[in-house]
């Protein structure tokens, strides 16, 4: 039996290397007919997958093309920052009467507890709104980067400030040249 178990093996090894796959039904299994005494059935093999030693010859075209610009850092959080900033103020204007901040108190308003008039108190029902106002990113001056100025028409984008508010229309803008119209 060793002997025999041997013969087979040598017989396989000899298949796998010459590309042949054997498939062996076990009988009685599934309805799958047997092989007739003898017979070896054999399946195409399948595609010679690239060996994982080669390197390429050349690099992909792709690869050696200038690397593609990420997005400025500053002006993702620049982005969040904005949407933050005009979410928390439709959502001070929702609960207090569809009212928004008053312009020269819109940072204290803001940051700090307030009742449904909009005038501060500790022990106010709603707010605050923010922590503390961001600083704008773009403002090169770190003490004016997180100040409010306001006004009624457009944005200046002097960097004075790092954020301007528009009274007229309830809208805060970022107070710098290149993102003054966000």
């Amino acid at each position: 039996m060793r002997a025999r178990t041997l013969i087979i093996c040598a017989a396989l090894a000899n298949c796998v290397a010459a590309g042949l796959f054997i498939l062996y039904v076990l009988p009685g299994r599934g309805g799958v007919p047997q092989p007739a005494a003898g017979e070896v059935r054999t399946a195409a093999p399948p595609a010679a997958a690239p060996a994982q030693h080669s390197r390429p010859s050349a690099p992909p075209a792709a690869a050696s093309a200038q690397p593609q610009p990420t997005p400025d850092v500053r002006q993702l959080v620049l982005l969040s920052d904005l949407r933050t900033l005009r979410s928390q103020l439709e959502l001070y204007a929702v609960q207090h009467r569809n009212r928004f901040p008053q312009a020269e108190r819109i940072e204290a308003q803001l940051t700090g507890k307030t009742d449904v008039d909009g005038q501060l108190c500790q022990d106010g029902y709603n707010g605050p709104y923010l922590k503390k106002f961001p600083s704008n990113p773009f403002v090169p001056n770190s003490a004016a980067a997180s100040e409010v100025k306001f006004g009624s028409g457009p944005c200046r984008g002097d960097g004075s400030s790092g954020w301007y508010f528009d009274a007229a229309t309830n809208t805060l803008w970022a107070n710098d040249a290149a993102h003054k119209g966000l």
